[in-house]
């Protein structure tokens, strides 16, 4: 009899350092943020019911599933859907979704509405994720009709989406998707309405017209944000509004937030700044430069993502640069990437 009572002592007592630790540990999650401001609200949970709850990457059946609660199991909350249709819960491996026909709720009457920015799902059968803004991009991954991502940027002619989805990063074009949501704010930018930009590079110039030989305005800290005012007529370049004063950024190192080409064409402003000779950015994987203008000429070797190459001609037909490389002189398809300079539309035909 004394052998039991110990051990029935010696149960309670580990059972009592075991079960603060646990709830210490499940609340410790709330120190995870994605950055839409929600934090977890004291006293409210949600209990699974008898067969469980997936925990959703965002709120809708749609996305991808970060595990599942067991049956019964409590969790705290953070807010809620929109459509009050999914839960936002503090787990150990961070903030996720659950919907709310699969758990039962306790004093969650007064959490508040989460926005996770802009949402968006696939409407056609299979789609093809790219590596960069356009169709001569590599393919890196395929989506499927009604899986849902995160929207993270747009091209300035709003044609393609930059996303986060199940396995990473990627672009898939805009006409094969349906939208959804605002886009979140960053913690600590100014309260800019409106067409704005999001600084991608740890810092940036900000320039004095559209193009890299304008003269530099200053530097722009990375993830600050800003009013775009206008655009240059090729759109890739913005002039946005800045403690700074007015200048240009290029697309490239930005992201944009609720801008979607609609604003007016500026550059004319800079007429009189001094500019470079005109250039081709490469906008995808990797572009082959070729001997002719025309796929079926072999190719002279590769450029990747990134690289500038000065323009020296183009073709009859108006698709194709004759650039300059580390290999020679040869041709690149136009689609595969962007011109800059004021002086683009004067390149002469080259045979």
């Amino acid at each position: 009899m004394r052998t039991q009572k110990r051990r029935f002592l010696l149960t309670a007592l580990i059972l009592g350092l075991l079960i603060p630790f646990t709830l210490r540990s499940v609340s410790a999650s709330g120190d995870v943020s994605e950055g839409n401001g929600s934090e977890q609200v004291q006293g409210a949970f949600v209990t699974a019911g008898p067969y469980g709850a997936n925990l959703w990457a965002g709120p809708g059946p749609g996305f991808w599933t970060l595990g599942t609660l067991h049956s019964n199991e409590t969790i705290p909350v953070r807010g809620i859907s929109a459509d009050h249709q999914f839960w936002q819960v503090n787990t150990r491996i961070g903030p996720a979704w659950v919907a709310a026909k699969d758990v039962s709720a306790t004093n969650a009457g007064g959490v508040p509405v989460v926005n996770p920015g802009i949402i968006g799902s696939i409407t056609a059968g299979i789609v093809q994720v790219h590596n960069g803004a356009g169709i001569g991009a590599t393919v890196i991954a395929q989506m499927s009709g009604g899986q849902q991502f995160f929207v993270l940027a747009t091209r300035p002619d709003g044609n393609w989406l930059y996303i986060r989805y199940r396995f990473g990063r990627g672009w898939i074009a805009r006409s094969v998707t349906n939208l959804a949501g605002q886009p979140g704010s960053t913690a600590g930018a100014p309260a800019v309405d409106g067409p704005r930009v999001v600084i991608g590079a740890g810092a940036l110039n900000l320039r004095s017209g559209p193009g890299f030989g304008f003269t530099p305005l200053g530097v722009l800290d990375g993830g600050s944000i800003w009013q775009i005012i206008g655009k240059n007529r090729a759109g890739n370049w913005l002039q946005i509004r800045t403690n700074k004063g007015d200048g240009w950024v290029n697309v490239f190192y930005v992201r944009t937030i609720d801008y979607f080409g609609s604003v007016p064409v500026t550059e004319d402003q800079a007429n009189n700044a001094p500019t470079t000779a005109p250039t081709f950015l490469v906008l995808t994987g990797k572009v082959n430069v070729r001997s002719g203008p025309n796929i079926a000429f072999p190719s002279l070797g590769g450029v990747t993502a990134g690289t500038r190459l000065a323009i020296l001609g183009q073709s009859k037909d108006r698709g194709w640069w004759l650039v300059k490389t580390e290999f020679g002189n040869g041709w690149v398809n136009k689609l595969l990437g962007q011109a800059y300079g004021s002086n683009v539309t004067k390149v002469p035909v080259t045979e």
